[in-house]
Parts: C-alpha cells; sequence; structure tokens
C-alpha cells in the first residue's frame, strides 16, 4: 500500500499525542491549515514556478504571497489541494519505485491519459481520480 505523504507538509505535533496512523496526521494538518514551508516543499519537487503552482491548486498568486509573509496558515481547501498534490507525488513513487521516475512521469505526457500530462489534471478531483487509476493500472501490471 502507498504511504500516503511522501513529502514534509511541516506541521507541528498536536497536543494530547499523535495521531494514530499518517492518514490521521495529514487529516489534522490539513485541517488546521497548512503552513507555506508544505507549499515550498511540493513546489520543489515538483520543479514548478509560483504561478504553476497557484494555478494547481486554484490560489490566487496574491494568496500565495500573503502565506509566503508567514502571517497565515492556508485555509482547510487549500491545505486539501496542497496534500492531493503530495499524495500524487507519494503514489507515484511507490509505483515507479524512484522519486526521479515519478516527477518524470507526471511531467511526461502519458498516452493512457490522452497525451496529457498528469499534472496537468491535478488540478480536479476528478482528474486526480484519471491519474490515480493509471497509476495503479501500472502497479498491478495492466498499464496500456
Amino acid at each position: 500500500m502507498a504511504r500516503i505523504l511522501a513529502i514534509p507538509l511541516g506541521g507541528k505535533g498536536r497536543p494530547g499525542g499523535e495521531p494514530r496512523s499518517e492518514i490521521d496526521r495529514v487529516i489534522v494538518e490539513v485541517k488546521e491549515g497548512l503552513p507555506f514551508k508544505a507549499f515550498e516543499n511540493i513546489q520543489k519537487l515538483l520543479n514548478l514556478d509560483t504561478y504553476t503552482m497557484a494555478r494547481m491548486l486554484d490560489i490566487s498568486k496574491r494568496t500565495i504571497d500573503r502565506r509566503k509573509s508567514g502571517k497565515q496558515r492556508f485555509a482547510p481547501g487549500e491545505s486539501d489541494r496542497l496534500a492531493r498534490l503530495g499524495r500524487i507525488i507519494a503514489l507515484a513513487e511507490d509505483v515507479l519505485e524512484d522519486r526521479e521516475n515519478a516527477i518524470e512521469w507526471l511531467h511526461d505526457p502519458n498516452p493512457a491519459l490522452s497525451w496529457e500530462r498528469p499534472l496537468n489534471l491535478l488540478d480536479t478531483e476528478l482528474g486526480t481520480k484519471k491519474v490515480e487509476d493509471v497509476l495503479m493500472r501500472i502497479e498491478h501490471g495492466i498499464y496500456g
């Protein structure tokens, strides 16, 4: 089973004990709002400019700039979309067994996705589901 998240989200521990599982930890962090460090970590992994990341997350550039200033954490909806990107990176890394291969796969046009780049589909939940489906087919040897 794939790890939920391959990148550190930059959240802090929860008072009263740690969440029971990785998914529980991510849920808590998303609800509390992720720090800008999570954005930076994913942006660096994917080698994307701020404008492209903002578009993928449906967040304005001005909002990104405010989050960067450290005055505000990402809102829960924004954090959820950011965690979704991290989850797909983790899944691709697990399936392809290498981070570099996973990032390259996310950037390359894919015939199973009508020659779309998987990254181009990650701005919606339905597009993300299509990317997950292709990764699961690869994992189970039924790609193509």
